[in-house]
C-alpha cells in the first residue's frame, strides 16, 4: 500500500521590512492541547537533559471547548464506557468498496454523527462530491488538489472543501455509485459545472485537531478524545490497516477470529508481520486508512488481542468496508457488523484526529477565500511579537454585502486574537471589530456584528498574539498535493504592527493567509422606505431628517457623514457633528454642529440594505441667520455669541447633482469594497491517507 509522509515545508527567511526572526526549517507538529510552562521549558531540554528531569504536566485544563454543545448523554468523559449507537448518533455503516476513498468517509461520518447528536436530523452525505471536488487530475475539480478523484486525501483537505461552503452535499445529489460507476467504466467523470452546481446541505462552522505523535496513545490524548466524543460526536482517525494472514480463519459462525491486526479486535503493534497476500510488511508502517471513532471501552481486556498490548481498553471505530464481504462464496462479517475495537496501543490510532462540529442550516451568501485548498504550511516567530495576517478580497455581487462572519485556523487552544476589518481596502487602516480566544485547534468560524461592504474590494486581518504555537498558512509545495495551486501575488499580506504591510507571496515564498469572510446580499425587495426633511427647524444648530420605513430592522439601516469632495465615501467625517439616532424609536436623525464643525458642503449617506439614500447639506457661519448662499467673508472678526449653522441646502448645487447622479449609479452598479486581513496558518501537512482496498479485488 502507498503511504504518504510529511511534508516538511521550509520557511523562506526574507524579512526585509520587518525587523524580527523566524526560524528558517522546521518541522511543526499541530499541537494536540495548550501546553504548560512547565513543559514548554521541558520539551526545549536536549535529550540528555531530559533524560535527568522528571517530564512535567504536558496539557492546561481547558474545559471551554468540551462544554460547548450540550450532547443529551448521560455519560462524561470519566465513564468507563460510551457508546454513540446507544443513542442513535451514528449513522450506518457505508461501503466503499475497492476505493480508496475511505478519508471521505471518516468525514462525512463526523459530521452525519454531530448532526444526530444536535438533533438537526439524520442525513446522508455525499462522500463521492468531495472526492470528485478536491482533484485536478482526472479534471478540473472544485479545488487544484494534485491527485485523482480515486487518490488517497486527509482531513485537512476535507476541512479546505466544507470551509469553502462547497459542501457536505446530500447522498441523493451525488450517490457514491457515480464514483464506483467512474471506476468500472460505466458512468462518465461529472463536469466542473456540475459539481459547483450542487448547493451545501450545511455550513459546518468549527474543526477541532486532536493529534499526537505516532505511538501508543497517551492518557491526555485518551482524555481529549472522550471529551470530544460526548460533546460533538463522532471523530475521523486514521490507523495502519491490513487483514493481515490469519483474517480469514472462519469459525462455525462464519466470523473472523481474532488476530494481531484484524478481526473484531485490532491492534497494530509495529512489528513486522505476512499479509494475506503473503507479503511480507515491514515494520513501523504509517498510516494508511481512515475510520470513524464512535465510542470507547476501557473495560476491554487486553487478552482479546492475539499480540498483547500494554494495557486494557479500546476506541470503538466504524469502518466503510460494509458489514459483510465475500470470500470464497462465503459472507465474511467485517469484524463486528462493521465495527472493530482498536487497542489504546496501537501506533497510528492517534496521530490524525480530526472532528467537524458547531453545524448549521443557515446559508450565507458569499465566501471569499484564496486559499483554495487549505493550510499545509507552518510558520513560527522565535520572539515575542504578535503577527497579523491579512487579504485583501474583490466583492462578488453589484449590490451591497453584509459581512457576517470570518474564519481562519488556529494551531493552539486559547491563541488570542483580534479580527480586523478595512473598508478601504488599506490593512493599515483597518479596524478591530471583534476579539476573542479560541475553544481549539483547527479552523473556526466568528460571527460579527453585520458590516456593509460598500466599496469594490475590502480587506481583512487577523492579530494573532504571541504564543509559541505555529500559525497555519497556505504555502506552494513542489510536490504532493498542495503542488497544483498556484499562489498570486498581492492577495494576502503580513505584518507586525497592522500599519507595515509586506506582501506575504513576495516576502515569504508563495505564502497565502487561509482566512475566510462570509457575506450576505442585501435585497431591496424585502422592505419599503420613504424619507423626508424636517424644515420647520426650531433650532439655529441643527437639522432633522425623518424615515419612514417598514419590514426593516434597525440594524439594516446605517448612516455616515462625509465631505462632499469624497465622491467615493471612505472618509468618514461624523466626528465633526452630534448625531442623535433615533431611527429605531423616532425614525430620524438629528445633525447638530458642534465645537468641531467646520464650515463646507457634506453628504448624509444613509444605507437601507442595498440601497443609498444621500442628503445634502452645508454648514458655514452665519449670524443666526439661514441663508442660501453663502456669506461673503470679511477680514473683520466676528462676534463670539456667532453660531455655526446647518442649513438644508447645498452651496453648489450643481456639485451635489452630479454626486445625487453617482450615488444612484453606484447603488446599481454595486461598487463596493471589502478588506479582509487574517493571521492564521497550518504547519506540517500531516499523512496523506491511501486507504487499504477490499479484498473483493483481490
Amino acid at each position: 500500500m502507498k503511504n504518504k509522509i510529511k511534508y516538511i515545508l521550509v520557511l523562506v527567511l526574507s524579512i526585509f521590512i520587518f525587523n524580527i526572526k523566524f526560524i528558517d526549517a522546521k518541522t511543526i507538529e499541530v499541537l494536540d492541547c495548550e501546553y504548560t510552562d512547565a513543559y514548554k521549558k521541558w520539551i526545549k531540554l536536549s535529550q540528555s537533559e531530559r533524560s535527568k528531569v522528571l517530564e512535567p504536566t504536558k496539557c492546561k485544563t481547558n474545559d471551554i471547548f468540551f462544554s460547548s454543545v450540550g450532547s443529551n448523554v448521560s455519560e462524561t468523559y470519566t465513564s468507563s464506557k460510551f457508546d454513540l449507537r446507544d443513542y442513535n448518533y451514528v449513522t450506518s455503516v457505508k461501503n466503499q468498496d475497492n476505493s480508496n476513498t475511505c478519508w471521505t468517509f471518516a468525514t462525512m461520518a463526523s459530521i452525519e454523527s454531530n448532526l444526530l447528536m444536535n438533533k438537526i436530523g439524520s442525513y446522508d452525505l455525499s462522500e463521492a462530491h468531495l472526492a470528485f471536488s478536491a482533484q485536478n487530475v482526472s479534471f478540473e475539480g472544485l479545488m487544484p488538489v494534485n491527485r485523482t478523484y480515486d487518490d488517497g486525501g486527509n482531513a485537512f483537505i476535507s476541512s479546505a472543501y466544507l470551509f469553502n461552503r462547497m459542501g457536505p452535499v446530500l447522498e441523493n445529489d451525488m450517490p457514491f455509485a457515480t464514483l464506483l460507476g467512474v471506476k468500472d467504466n460505466t458512468n462518465s467523470f461529472p463536469t466542473t459545472s456540475e459539481l459547483s452546481s450542487k448547493e451545501a446541505a450545511f455550513s459546518v462552522k468549527s474543526s477541532s485537531i486532536l493529534a499526537s505523535d505516532k505511538g501508543a496513545c497517551p492518557d491526555d490524548t485518551i482524555t481529549s478524545i472522550k471529551k470530544y466524543l460526548v460533546s460533538n460526536g463522532a471523530l475521523s482517525a486514521s490507523m495502519y490497516f491490513d487483514f493481515g494472514d490469519k483474517s480469514f480463519t472462519i469459525d462455525n459462525n462464519l466470523e473472523i477470529t481474532s488476530n494481531t491486526l484484524n478481526g473484531a479486535y485490532y491492534y497494530y503493534d509495529g512489528k513486522a508481520y505476512i499479509s494475506y497476500d503473503d507479503k511480507t510488511i515491514e515494520e513501523n508502517q504509517d498510516i494508511n486508512h481512515a475510520v470513524t471513532i464512535i465510542g470507547w471501552d476501557d473495560t476491554i481486556s487486553a487478552s482479546n488481542f492475539s499480540t498483547k498490548p500494554s494495557r486494557d481498553g479500546a476506541f470503538i471505530i466504524k469502518n466503510s468496508y460494509g458489514e459483510t464481504f465475500e470470500l470464497e462464496n462465503v459472507n465474511i462479517l467485517m469484524g463486528d457488523n462493521g465495527y472493530y475495537y482498536v487497542s489504546y496501543d496501537d501506533i497510528n490510532i492517534c496521530t490524525s484526529l480530526v472532528g467537524f462540529y458547531d453545524i448549521s442550516k443557515t446559508f450565507n451568501d458569499n465566501s471569499y477565500f484564496h486559499d483554495k485548498i487549505g493550510v499545509s504550511n507552518a510558520i513560527a516567530p522565535n520572539e515575542n511579537v504578535d503577527i497579523y495576517l491579512g487579504n485583501i478580497f474583490n466583492k462578488n455581487s453589484a449590490g451591497t454585502e453584509k459581512l457576517k462572519s470570518v474564519s481562519f485556523f488556529s494551531g493552539i487552544v486559547g491563541q488570542k486574537y483580534d479580527i480586523l476589518f478595512s473598508s478601504d481596502g488599506d490593512l493599515s487602516n483597518s479596524r478591530v471589530i471583534k476579539s476573542g480566544t479560541t475553544n481549539s485547534i483547527g479552523y473556526t468560524t466568528i460571527d460579527v456584528d453585520p458590516i456593509d461592504i460598500i466599496n469594490p474590494k475590502f480587506g481583512m486581518a487577523i492579530k494573532f498574539y504571541y504564543s509559541e504555537g505555529p500559525i497555519y498558512t497556505y504555502e506552494q509545495a513542489i510536490i504532493g498535493l498542495h503542488s497544483k495551486m498556484k499562489v498570486e501575488k498581492g492577495l494576502s499580506f503580513v505584518s507586525v504592527d497592522g500599519i507595515n504591510w509586506s506582501n506575504f507571496a513576495v516576502s515569504y515564498k508563495d505564502q497565502i493567509a487561509p482566512i475566510r469572510a462570509y457575506t450576505d446580499n442585501v435585497n431591496e425587495d424585502d422592505y419599503n422606505y420613504s424619507f423626508s426633511k424636517d424644515n420647520s427647524l426650531t433650532e439655529t444648530d441643527k437639522i432633522t431628517i425623518t424615515y419612514n420605513y417598514s419590514n426593516i430592522n434597525v440594524e439594516d439601516v446605517t448612516y455616515n457623514i462625509f465631505s462632499a469632495n469624497d465622491t467615493d465615501y471612505l472618509n468618514i467625517l461624523t466626528y465633526d457633528f452630534d448625531i442623535v439616532n433615533n431611527l429605531g424609536t423616532e425614525k430620524s436623525i438629528i445633525i447638530k454642529a458642534n465645537d468641531n464643525t467646520k464650515e463646507g458642503n457634506y453628504v448624509l449617506v444613509v444605507k437601507v440594505k442595498d440601497t443609498i439614500l444621500t442628503e445634502n447639506f452645508s454648514v458655514y457661519i452665519d449670524e443666526n441667520v439661514f441663508t442660501f448662499i453663502e456669506p461673503e467673508k470679511s477680514d473683520e472678526s466676528k462676534d463670539d455669541t456667532v453660531d455655526i449653522i446647518v442649513i438644508d441646502n447645498p452651496k453648489n448645487e450643481d456639485e451635489y447633482s452630479k454626486i445625487d447622479d453617482e450615488v444612484t449609479e453606484n447603488s446599481k452598479t454595486g461598487d463596493i469594497l471589502i478588506l479582509i486581513a487574517w493571521m492564521v496558518g497550518i504547519g506540517a501537512l500531516g499523512y496523506t491517507v491511501y486507504c487499504f482496498k477490499n479484498k473483493k479485488e483481490n
